[in-house]
């Protein structure tokens, strides 16, 4: 049995999954670099009515830029940015390590100028 078949079982017998449930499923789908998967967790966390935090972004971001779409991985941290939620040093570290792995060295500057404007 799968994760997801476990999860899907939990649901069904009435038990609710918290948003730590749903962030371990999402980073579970990120691991093996299913960010289709993981993205319709996300939806489905949503439209429960449970609040992504800065882990639930900061693992996606970090799926993202591990299979090297960096663009996906900056807009997800924008929306973050955009909800309120304040992103952590893990969260920086993540979007400048992708930024730098994918060669924008003038953005990750950028962003480590914004990370210590922030107090990080």
């Amino acid at each position: 049995m799968e994760a997801q078949d476990i999860f899907d079982l939990t649901v069904s017998i009435g038990v609710h999954p918290n948003v730590m449930v749903y962030n371990t499923l999402m980073d579970g789908y990120c691991l093996v670099h299913k960010m289709k998967k993981a993205l319709k967790v996300f939806d489905a966390m949503v439209s429960v009515g449970i609040e992504p935090n800065v882990v639930t972004y900061s693992t996606l971001v970090n799926g993202y830029c591990k299979i090297g779409r960096i663009n996906e991985g900056l807009s997800l941290f924008t929306e973050m940015l955009h909800k309120g939620i304040k992103p952590s040093a893990i969260s920086y570290d993540i979007i400048l390590r992708g930024l730098f792995q994918a060669g924008r060295i003038v953005s990750a500057v950028e962003m480590f100028h914004e990370m210590t404007k922030s107090g990080i």
